[in-house]
């Protein structure tokens, strides 16, 4: 299927000094959201029939870079070529390949979410890390760069889809997406009493050191969504400033997840 798959015919007409007609017939298209161009042309004389020219030629545009092919054929020659372009950006944290760079552009990081699409850019999404490169910022100027929800990999989650960035002129500025990788769950909480959690109590998912990673509210019936579960984090409950206001969350995960979203049980001890 060619997503969003679109269409454009053209035609010219020309005469000679020997009053030859010469017919100049083109399509374009621009196929699978724009990562795709094309184009085919044709000279056709008028007086013999025959086709004097054919040119053919073709672009793609993706994560790590572009490519293109193009073939041309006329009475005396026939040509055949491709081009490769791109950009890389080396930073603290590696190397990261993506289309050609503009003069002010953006190192967009979003860790351990892979294949998300920036909203605007036709192919550009982020690598196998995270990483990715957003081009034609404007400097001095509020730039949004936007991740399409819908393109996040099964069990992550990011805090917010846009960032604003002020780049000056030339620069390469950093996006930094806060991320959640890991089990997305609606989990039920209980006390030891089998009682649910309060409505509005708030949830902290904190790692080996401490630090929050994401934060939910619980709902009715002491449910709360929560991204980013796994094996070696803190889920913590807490409900007022007391020390006694808290209490940390037993969960189990599932073997294997094959939904996007786990329902748990837990117990808040």
């Amino acid at each position: 299927k060619l997503t969003n798959h679109e269409m454009y015919a053209t035609y010219q007409n020309s005469s000679s000094s020997k009053h030859d007609m010469n017919h100049d017939l083109g399509i374009t298209g621009v196929a699978f959201n724009s990562q795709l161009t094309w184009q085919a042309r044709g000279q056709i004389e008028d007086k013999s029939k025959n086709q004097k020219a054919t040119f053919l030629n073709a672009s793609w545009r993706g994560t790590y870079g572009e490519i293109g092919a193009n073939y041309s054929h006329n009475e005396i020659n026939r040509d055949i070529g491709m081009n490769v372009s791109g950009g890389v950006i080396a930073h603290s944290s590696g190397i990261t390949f993506g289309q050609s760079i503009s003069d002010t552009a953006a190192l967009v990081e979003a860790k351990g979410v892979s294949g998300a699409k920036v909203l605007g850019l036709p192919g550009v999404r982020t690598d196998f890390r995270g990483y990715t490169i957003s081009s034609y910022l404007t400097p001095y100027m509020n730039n949004f760069i936007s991740i399409d929800p819908t393109t996040l990999p099964i069990n992550t989650d990011i805090r917010q889809t846009d960032i604003q960035v002020v780049p000056t002129e030339g620069a390469i500025v950093k996006a930094v997406y806060k991320t959640s990788v890991g089990t997305n769950a609606l989990i039920r909480i209980t006390r030891t009493n089998g009682k649910p959690l309060a409505l509005g109590t708030v949830l902290s998912l904190k790692n080996n050191d401490g630090v929050i990673q994401s934060t939910s509210i619980v709902g009715e019936d002491g449910q709360a969504y929560v991204s980013g579960l796994s094996g070696v984090q803190k889920l913590i409950a807490s409900w007022g400033n007391k020390p006694s206001d808290t209490c940390t969350v037993f969960y189990s995960l599932p073997d294997k997840n094959k939904g996007q979203i786990s329902f748990l049980n837990g117990v808040c001890k």
